[in-house]
């Protein structure tokens, strides 16, 4: 069956959200919208649309994706503690980074506005590094960010995306061709939840105070990168909670609130359209006990291909690195190849269409007080025995 525009195939577990459809209509007949769950769809204006099917051409659904194959796995730390400090694992990204712009690149990724949007942003220096570094449980918006690179790419400069695996399919689906000047590097992804969610939990967090800093992977130093922390500040106090005790980590960790086609991924595969990918190295100490200390807070490096590997070469002696196994890698980290649903994930959005985030707020903390009561008694266990 021939389909003349992304609307007559629409599938919500077929749509990542990434907005190609909408850049490449020449007539603007789509636009950006958002559904019952609060995440980013297509729509269309029947009266615009001259079926010319470019977005259905566009869509990376429809794209020969998962084509590279994993040449090398890595155990890897930043030397400098400040960056590994500034970093959600080993600081591995700062420095690929930082290689491309000292080439006189572009890097681009995801970053927090000043109201706490997610979207994607392109950056010239090493001064403005840091805003793309570090977490974000958001889906980020592309926007036109696309565009601006494939304009960098046509005059030659190198460009490094970093993304969601399907962010990285959708940019190279968009691009229609293959440029030896862009580098990919995607993460190790469990989903994405919506802006409207997270727009939904600060508000039911901060009430009538304003948050004026907030990261998902806080680091009180280099040593404790691997545990999950989140961390906000209102009227001058910083508050830090462990994954468990906030509600919106916690619901994003056992995989209730991504978007449907995080569910049925095509695009976190062992084959993968990126250059290199980044991951926690969950229970690392398993197979590296002598080659780290105990706290370090380390990546996983997935190399996929060897214009992969010559970038991760470049950059080598800013960090420490291991040798190791990809079956190793995913042991503690089943993200990288698959993710399931919850289960309760349809009750979960009809209790938030319903009510609001204070409603599941209020039933996350009367139906998991005893799993947080004994999570805590487990950590500190640990730390008496001095195990992780």
């Amino acid at each position: 069956m021939q389909f003349h525009n992304v609307i007559d195939c629409f599938n919500i577990s077929k749509c990542c959200g990434c907005g190609n459809c909408i850049i490449a209509c020449p007539k603007k007949a789509l636009s950006y919208s958002v559904n019952e769950n609060g995440f980013i769809v297509p729509k269309i204006n029947p009266e615009l649309c001259v079926n010319c099917s470019l977005c259905v051409s566009v869509c990376p659904y429809n794209s020969s994706h998962n084509t590279n194959s994993p040449l090398n796995c890595y155990v890897a730390l930043n030397k400098d503690p400040s960056v590994v400090k500034n970093s959600s694992s080993g600081g591995v990204f700062f420095e690929l980074a930082s290689e491309i712009l000292n080439q006189g690149g572009v890097v681009s990724g995801a970053v927090f506005d000043s109201d706490y949007k997610v979207h994607h942003i392109c950056v010239e220096n090493i001064n403005d590094l840091i805003k793309i570094m570090k977490s974000k449980y958001v889906q980020s918006f592309l926007d036109s960010v696309f565009v601006e690179l494939k304009k960098q790419l046509d005059t030659k400069r190198v460009v490094l995306f970093s993304g969601t695996p399907c962010q990285v399919t959708a940019l190279k689906t968009f691009l229609r061709k293959d440029y030896e000047n862009l580098y990919t590097v995607d993460v190790a992804c469990h989903g994405v939840p919506s802006q409207s969610m997270f727009d939904d939990y600060l508000k039911n967090l901060r009430g009538k105070k304003k948050i004026t800093n907030f990261t998902f992977r806080y680091k009180k130093d280099a040593k404790n990168g691997m545990n999950a922390f989140i961390s906000y500040e209102m009227n001058g106090k910083r508050i830090v909670k462990n994954w468990i005790d906030d509600s919106y980590h916690y619901f994003f960790m056992h995989s209730f609130s991504g978007r449907d086609s995080c569910y049925s991924c095509e695009f976190s595969q062992r084959l993968r359209d990126s250059d290199i990918t980044l991951c926690d190295y969950w229970g690392w100490e398993n197979h590296h006990r002598d080659n780290f200390d105990k706290n370090d807070s380390v990546s996983g490096i997935i190399v996929n291909s060897r214009k992969g590997l010559a970038l991760l070469e470049s950059v080598k002696h800013e960090l420490k690195t291991v040798p190791t196994e990809y079956r190793w890698i995913i042991e503690n980290n089943k993200s990288i190849s698959s993710n399931v649903a919850n289960q309760k994930r349809d009750d979960f959005f009809e209790m938030y269409r319903k009510n609001g985030y204070k409603k599941i707020e209020s039933v996350f903390r009367k139906k998991t007080f005893i799993k947080r009561l004994f999570f805590r008694f487990k950590s500190l266990g640990r730390f008496f025995t001095g195990r992780r």
